[in-house]
Parts: structure tokens; C-alpha cells; sequence
């Protein structure tokens, strides 16, 4: 399989360029791209790292290959909810982007919009906005692309929706939706997960048919593209799951929810905020039905990860904390409820 000859390649790489420690770097980049390409996030960030550490002894840490990597390590662990260490690398590669290119510099802006996302994932909200927003209208925008752009401002209309502006949020989403529409045609993957990104913000406007016609065809969407262990399917169960949470179908968002569940343990491991989360959606489902104790017991674990990866301030560990107080008092089991 591709795997196992990248994971052949990867364990031979040091010893066949020990004498070309630059080629080994650029082949442990390679090896690093195409486990990302496989959705290998753990295995991708191995590679990369070992080809910083090389670039580093070679080059430099502020050459233009080690922040290439380093701009590429922050995407894969922002992906694998490792926010502080993401946001760190962001921090580091944007300030060295900026001095060297400028403002207007269009892979700085890019960087941009990903830490704002990143910044979103660890739960600073306002922060994230803050930045996000002069990306859209500011004077770099023009360096993005068209699609570039219609990403950033999907991404900044999510912000919008957990601050509470979910007119504002509409708007953004259905402006995104129909430029990738145009852009590349109504069966493209992007105007899939345009769609579900739309239906979040109906269901939270309690507009369920509407929703359910963004949803159902966003999936669809998402399905053609993907294969059946691709984290896309999962963003696209977990949102169409949540759906049918409000909608009382509770045994199609256990079922949907099971694959998302399946897929990003594969993909991401345990401690995975990204797992935390749809376990999250899942222990909701099982209240929902009175499986209460079941509920508790996938809660607990929720909380385990969210105190260890995001820290127990984090607005999201609040959110799932608060889940399990519920939890707790429906069991009848006050005095823990009072603790959490």
C-alpha cells in the first residue's frame, strides 16, 4: 500500500542522505506532504518535524525552507486540536513572514486566516475576530485569491455565529456559498461544506426545514468527493447529526454520529479535541434517549481530554462541563454536580 511504502521510505531516509542532510530535510518534507495527503495528521507532523530539525542544522531556522515547514506544522497541528503549540508556530512564522515580505504578502495573509481559526479553536473568540476581520476588507484582502477569499470570510461568518451575530452570519455564509457556487460549479466539495456551514447557523435560528435541505445536500455533496474515512465525512455527519438532535431523530444522530466518532479516532486519536467534541454530541444524544449513565461515562472522558489539551478555562471545556452537570442532576447525583 502507499503507506507502507511512505512508512518504509521515512524509516530509511536518515541513513541513505546521512553525508546530504539538506536532501534528507526536503525528502522528510515530501514524506511529511503525503501522509498529510492521506490524512496521516500524527504521522505527517513526525515527518515535518524531523525536516525543521534538519533545515534548522543546515540553513537556519529563519530560511525560507524551515518556515515553509514551520508554516506547514502549525496547519497539521491546529488540525490534530493541538492549539497552543499551532498558535505558537503561527505566531512565530507570521512575525518572520511579515518582516521579511511585508503586509501584503498573499501566504502571510493566508497564515492569517488560519491562526484566527486557531485562535476560534482554543476558544478566544473576540480574538479571533479581531484579526480575522481587517483580512477581509483591509488592503491585503486584494492579494488572496478568490477562493482564498471566500474562505476567510466562511471562516470569520463561523466566529460571528458563536458570538451571537447570527444575522450577520447568515449573510457571510450565503455570500461565501454563492461564490463558490460561481466559482467552481454547485457539485464542487466547497459549496458542499458551504452548505453545512449555512445549515449550523439555521438550526441555531431553530429554521429546521431549511436547515435539513442544506444539510442533507451538503453530505451528499461531501460524499462524492470523499471516501468513507475522510474527515470531511465526519464534519459533515457530526453537523447533519446535530440536526437531527433538534429534530428528536435521535436514533439517525447516534448512527451518524458513530461513523464521525469511528472516523476521527482513527484519524486524529484519543486526544483529540476534535474527538472530545463529537463524543460531546454523542453523550447530548444519549441524555436525550436516558442513557444517562452511558452519558455520564462518555462525558467523563470528554472532560478528561478537553482539562488536558485545551485546559480547564477553555470556553469549550466550560461548555462540556456544564453538559455533565446536567447529566449528573438528572441522575440524581447533586453533590457531584456541585463539584464540577
Amino acid at each position: 500500500s502507499l503507506r507502507e511504502l511512505l512508512d518504509n521510505a521515512a524509516t530509511q531516509t536518515d541513513q541513505r542522505f546521512a553525508a546530504q542532510p539538506e536532501t534528507a530535510a526536503r525528502v522528510h518534507q515530501s514524506i511529511g506532504e503525503s501522509y498529510l495527503n492521506l490524512s496521516l495528521y500524527e504521522a505527517s507532523q513526525v515527518q515535518l518535524e524531523q525536516a525543521l530539525a534538519l533545515y534548522e542544522q543546515v540553513l537556519g531556522r529563519n530560511s525560507d525552507e524551515a518556515l515553509a515547514v514551520i508554516a506547514r506544522l502549525a496547519n497539521v497541528t491546529a488540525t490534530r486540536g493541538l492549539t497552543a503549540q499551532a498558535i505558537a508556530l503561527y505566531e512565530e512564522v507570521i512575525a518572520a513572514y511579515a518582516k521579511r515580505h511585508g503586509d501584503a504578502y498573499a501566504p502571510l495573509i493566508v497564515l492569517r486566516v488560519e491562526a484566527a481559526d486557531t485562535l476560534f479553536g482554543a476558544g478566544d473568540f473576540q480574538r479571533a475576530a479581531a484579526q480575522m476581520k481587517p483580512l477581509l476588507d483591509g488592503p491585503g484582502a486584494q492579494s488572496l485569491s478568490t477562493s482564498d477569499q471566500l474562505d476567510a470570510q466562511a471562516r470569520y461568518a463561523g466566529f460571528l455565529l458563536w458570538l451571537g451575530d447570527l444575522a450577520s452570519a447568515e449573510r457571510m455564509h450565503r455570500g461565501a456559498l454563492e461564490g463558490r457556487r460561481k466559482l467552481f460549479g454547485e457539485a464542487h466539495m466547497a459549496t458542499a461544506v458551504s452548505q453545512l456551514f449555512l445549515a449550523g447557523v439555521l438550526i441555531e435560528q431553530a429554521r429546521l426545514p431549511e436547515a435539513e435541505q442544506e444539510a442533507t445536500a451538503g453530505l451528499a455533496g461531501v460524499r462524492r468527493w470523499v471516501g468513507p474515512d475522510d474527515a470531511f465525512l465526519a464534519v459533515a455527519e457530526a453537523g447533519l447529526a446535530r440536526l437531527r438532535l433538534e429534530q428528536n431523530r435521535l436514533g439517525e444522530a447516534e448512527s451518524l454520529l458513530v461513523d464521525a466518532i469511528r472516523i476521527r479516532a482513527t484519524i486524529f486519536g484519543e486526544d483529540s479535541s476534535l474527538l472530545a467534541w463529537t463524543r460531546h454530541q454523542m453523550a447530548e444524544v444519549l441524555q436525550r434517549q436516558g442513557k444517562l449513565k452511558d452519558a455520564r461515562a462518555l462525558m467523563q472522558t470528554v472532560l478528561r481530554v478537553a482539562d488536558k489539551v485545551d485546559g480547564p478555562g477553555n470556553p469549550w471545556t466550560l461548555k462540556q462541563r456544564l453538559v455533565l452537570v446536567s447529566i449528573l442532576r438528572e441522575l440524581g447525583e447533586t453533590p457531584l454536580a456541585q463539584n464540577e
